[in-house]
Order: C-alpha cells, then structure tokens, then sequence
C-alpha cells in the first residue's frame, strides 16, 4: 500500500513539472512581438515609380528567425520565406498597391505579423484620347478630353501649342522650339494667351500619373481661334417715367375720336387712315383733325371752371342773406304780455 501510494505521488509530480515546463515554452512563444517596419525606398505610401523595394525592421527579443512574404493583404502567417537578417527586399515588383508583412519567430512558434503598405507604378499612362477643340468662351478656346486609365490614377497634363503642325516632315514634337507648354490638373484647359482670332492653333496633350510617369504626347489637334465679335449689342433704353407728363416727340400722334368733316372744297382724308397728316384747311390754316374750341364751358381749362364756380355760390349765399334780412324786418312785431296783479 505504501508503494502505491510513493508511485502516484511520483506521477503526480512529473505532470505537475510537465506543465510548468509547457506553461513557460508557450508563454514564451507567444510573447514575440510584432516587428516595427520601415523602408527607405518607400518611405511613406505614396505611389511610387520604384519598383525595387527594401524593408528593415526592428530585432524581436526571443525571435530566432523571421517569416516575411509580398502580397496583395495583409497575411498573419507569411511563411513564403525566412531570414535570420533584419532586412528583406524585392526586385520587379508589379503595379499596384503591395503588403511587406513579416513575423517574429522561434524554434516552435511565430508572433503575430507586422504589415508595411507600399504602392508601386512603373507604367506611364496612355496618350489621352479622342480630344476635342471648341472656340470660346469669348476669344479663347477650350481643349477637352477623356481620362486615360492608370494604376496610380491621373495628376495632371501637359498641354502644348504651335502655331504649325509639322516641324520639317514630322508632327511637332513638346522639345521643338517656340512650342507653349500650359499645365492642368483636370480633363479640360482654357487656353486665353495670346490668340489671334481666325488663326489655327495645333494641341497636344500628355498625361502625368500620379507615380510621376509621363506618359507619351496624343495626335494633333487643330483649332481655330475665334474672331472678334463685331455685334457690339446696344446699351438697353433707359425707363421710362410712367408717372411724367411729358410726351415723347418720336411717339406717333393720336388721332382725334369722332369725325371733322371739312369745309367745303377741302379734301376728306382717306377712310380708315388712322396715321399721317391730313391736308390744311385752306380757309383756317389748320388741319381737320384739329377742330375749333367752342364757346361756353367747352373751351375753358378746369382752372377757370373752378373760379366761375366759385363766383356762382358766392353771389347764392349774398342772395340768402338778403332775404333772410328782409323776413326779419317784415315778419310782425309780438306784444309783450300784460303782468296781472291779484289782490291780495
């Protein structure tokens, strides 16, 4: 009995040692931390034209070897390739954006992977296509075209202008001489200097990405500058004062409402003439479609209507007062009453 009992109590304590013994392995296999990565080639992850990146990174305490890969993820487990350096690096990379990851490990176990963004354009952009030319606005022109497709995308373009299309035999080239270099970082361009209206202009634009690849210059396109506008348009009338009552000497004269019939051997003017001037009337001197003030009220401004007015109501009131003093001194005097007086 007492054998058994030394035996399990020797059991127990090799698997107690046994775990402590895994315990610290595997505390020390996950304690690798995730190596710090730079790149001098590759400094920021801006897009970039090299495509020969190189990594460093840090020495991971209890690392005895690294795991690294190039992807297009993030990978956890970059067991494609393993160094004992701290540096890795890649020759011929292709476009587009890359992951660097690497891991820290040991005999047994890796930690988790450190990740390092890079992005790669070795390929300069395509001639943009299919441009166009249109005179305007004013006596400028306007150049627009499609946006050619790129890895990196698009920056700006160069626009250059000659004022021929061949230098000897060949197209004109951006380098020759006299040829205008413009710049823009959009699809379209203005192009306001110098142009002489009715004179051709030649264009050709090239493409910039955004990797710094200069693409090759397009075809050549030939547009016309302008001419001057000679339809000056006329400064707009000045309004009217509608509430003025001056009449305006070009506005056509009214005719008179009703009929004038002439004097005898006058001249009638034509029936339904409503414009011109009619003939004189020999006799007057005026024309018929001016007729002779009449007398009474007919002819009277309202000025002096209003004063005989005035003069009729005064001489009415006179007239009341008049008689009402004549009714005074007519109507019969009324006796005062005797007083009584009673006897006492």
């Amino acid at each position: 009995m007492v054998g058994m009992k030394r035996k399990a109590a020797f059991v127990l304590s090799a698997m107690l040692i046994i775990s402590i013994f895994s315990g610290i392995a595997f505390s020390a296999a996950t304690g690798l931390a995730e190596p710090k990565i730079s790149s001098t080639t590759h400094p920021t992850a801006d897009w970039s034209k090299n495509n020969k990146p190189r990594f460093t990174w840090e020495s991971v305490a209890g690392a005895t070897k690294y795991e690294y890969s190039m992807s297009g993820t993030p990978d956890e487990m970059p067991a494609s390739m393993e160094t004992t350096l701290l540096e890795a690096y890649f020759t011929n990379s292709n476009d587009g954006e890359k992951y660097f990851n690497v891991a820290a490990c040991d005999d047994s176990n890796c930690g988790p992977a450190g990740h390092y963004l890079v992005r790669i354009d070795v390929t300069p952009p395509l001639p943009p296509e299919n441009p166009a030319g249109t005179p305007g606005p004013g006596s400028a022109i306007t150049l627009s075209w499609p946006v050619p497709s790129d890895a990196s995308g698009i920056s700006a373009y160069n626009i250059f202008r000659n004022n021929k299309q061949k230098t000897g035999s060949n197209d004109f080239m951006p380098n020759d001489g006299g040829v205008k270099k413009f710049s823009s970082d959009t699809n379209y361009f203005i192009d306001r200097e110098g142009l002489v209206g009715g004179k051709d202009y030649y264009y050709r634009i090239q493409a910039v990405d955004k990797a710094g690849n200069i693409g090759p210059a397009g075809r050549i396109l030939r547009v016309t500058a302008p001419l001057p506008d000679q339809n000056v348009p006329a400064p707009p009338a000045e309004p009217k004062d509608t509430n003025s009552n001056t009449t305006d000497s070009n506005a056509p004269a009214q005719q008179p409402q009703g009929s004038v019939t002439p004097p005898s051997g006058g001249t009638t003017p034509p029936e339904g003439e409503t414009s011109g001037t009619a003939p004189p009337n020999p006799e007057t001197g005026k024309s018929y479609g001016e007729q002779e003030p009449q007398q009474g009220n007919a002819g009277k401004s309202p000025n002096q209507e209003n004063a005989q007015t005035g003069d009729l109501t005064g001489t009415a009131i006179l007239l009341l007062i008049a008689a009402a003093g004549i009714a005074v001194l007519l109507y019969p005097k009324m006796e005062k009453p005797k007083e009584r007086h009673h006897k006492a």
